[in-house]
């Protein structure tokens, strides 16, 4: 269950990148297919993850002391990162969008505009 979700810029103290778990064994799917789990530890100390399943995902490229975007998900008991889809990054926009006056409104208006005045 997702506690939190937002968009954010992480600054990487180290990243580690593994296709297989302790026991040697491969890193699996559900459905069987195998992936990497790339774990991310920012310049905070959080520790964050992202499961790659393949060799395009563009995760793979992260480097220490690099900065990126991603979209971040607190979830019960972890942190997780994915690439922020144009739908995350408008949300984000929605939530700085301030309300202006109908005089506001009709300082801008040009003549393609005037559908606007005549739906208020």
């Amino acid at each position: 269950m997702i506690k939190t979700m937002s968009l954010e810029k992480i600054q990487i103290s180290k990243v580690y990148k593994n296709t297989t778990k302790k026991d040697g064994s491969p890193y699996m799917s559900k459905f069987g297919k195998p992936y990497t789990l790339i774990t991310v530890y920012t310049l905070d100390k959080m520790k964050m993850y992202h499961s790659a399943f393949n060799e395009n995902d563009p995760f793979l490229k992260l480097q220490d002391g690099q900065t990126f975007e991603a979209v971040v998900k607190q979830l019960e008991n972890s942190v997780v990162f994915d690439l922020p889809k144009q739908s995350d990054a408008l949300l984000e926009k929605m939530n700085e969008i301030e309300p202006v006056s109908y005089t506001h409104l009709r300082a801008h208006e040009t003549s393609l505009h005037l559908v606007c005045r005549l739906l208020l």
